[in-house]
């Protein structure tokens, strides 16, 4: 279009009804209500998935945590068993040093 041409298109759209003004700037306001709803659902439907993909990932961390501290529970209860078990042999042989040998 030339230059001569938009001057022409803006004084004839000066001269018009309010009411064309109205209906254009509606129509602009919807088309750009309607591209910013897609754009923030589309950033919604990513969010989404980010935070399903995070939560995965939290469950995974937590699950091998949860193995790691079953095993290191574990381990520790069979150390306590047999550090007990040391424990009451040594109170049983100091026992019986100072107590000397049983008499009959």
């Amino acid at each position: 279009m030339a230059s001569q041409q938009v001057i022409n298109a803006i004084d004839h759209a000066s001269e018009a009804s309010d009411r064309w003004l109205f209906l254009a700037l509606l129509a602009i306001g919807m088309i750009v209500t309607l591209a910013l709803v897609k754009y923030f659902m589309s950033q919604i439907k990513l969010l989404q998935i980010e935070i399903v993909n995070v939560r995965n990932e939290f469950e995974d961390n937590l699950q091998n945590g949860n193995v790691k501290m079953v095993e290191a529970l574990a381990n520790s209860t069979a150390c306590i068993a047999q550090n007990t078990k040391a424990l009451t042999e040594l109170t049983h042989y100091l026992e019986h040093r100072r107590n000397g040998p049983p008499t009959a």
